[in-house]
This record gives structure tokens, sequence and C-alpha cells, in this order.
């Protein structure tokens, strides 16, 4: 007996997800052991569970390249990213170092906030209120 066709993966994330009053895309499916979202995108080899914001924003805004990160750039309090949005708008790549100088410095501020690197030199923090 043939497979059940899937939904297009913009359908999947889009169905599994609600928008917060920040704008957050908030993950209602699975998440992983360290909270994370996560899509599963078929059982065959290489596929499986994938992480969903990884997912959102190659299918929203493009190709991932290799040795790149996707970073949230929404924080909640106590200056953690906000693992379980999906929405591309508040995904941005990044290297590896990049990703965890973030993270190093996010949690060193409290309340909701978004970190947007201006340039390779400049970055900006703002309030959300």
């Amino acid at each position: 007996m043939p497979g059940k066709e899937r939904l297009p993966v913009e359908v999947r994330l889009k169905r599994n997800m609600k928008i917060d009053e920040k704008g957050c895309w908030m993950w209602q499916g699975s998440k992983s052991g360290s909270g994370y979202a996560m899509i599963q995108m078929g059982r065959g080899p290489g596929e499986g569970p994938k992480l969903a914001h990884r997912v959102s924003y190659a299918t929203f805004n493009g190709e991932i390249p290799e040795n790149m990160m996707v970073d949230h750039l929404c924080y909640k309090e106590g200056g953690y990213s906000n693992r379980l949005c999906i929405n591309p708008k508040h995904l941005e790549l990044c290297t590896d170092a990049e990703n965890k100088t973030r993270g190093y410095a996010m949690k060193k501020v409290a309340g909701w906030i978004h970190y947007k690197t201006a340039n390779a030199n400049a970055s900006t923090n703002s309030k959300v209120d």
C-alpha cells in the first residue's frame, strides 16, 4: 500500500504554530530534549526529524550554506533564545562563532530583545515592547 502524500512543508510549518504578541511563530509540535522545535521530514535515508527553525529558514528564505548556523534573533526572559520560534523573519544566518558570541551576550540581558547584526563590525540591540 503506497504511503500517504505529505502536505507541502510550508503548510505543515504554518499548521503547527501560533503567532504570539511579539510576532514569534511559536511551534506547537514536537520538541527536542533541549527545547528546539522539531519537524518530521520523511523516514528514508538522510530524512527524519529536523530542527524546525532551520527548515523554516530554508523554506521561506532560501538555502542554508554549508557550515552556517540559523540563529534566533528573538530572545526571552533571562536572555535565552526562543528555541520554539520558527518565524523566518526572526532567523538569520551566522557562523558558529557568531552564534555562540550572541548567545553568551544575550544571557546577560533580561527581558525580550531582538538582536540584529547590522554588519560585520556593528550590531544593535533593542527592547521589544
